[in-house]
């Protein structure tokens, strides 16, 4: 997703990566019964 060599990271890239893994996050609590280790 990031080139390599280039060491900016945009905004708009960083507020994807954060949702996707809050969604990811909140799936996984849904399959496991919300049970968070």
């Amino acid at each position: 997703m990031i080139p390599r060599g280039d060491t900016r990271l945009l905004a708009g890239d960083i507020l994807v990566l954060i949702l996707s893994k809050e969604k990811q996050i909140a799936a996984i609590q849904e399959l496991t019964g919300r049970r968070i280790r």
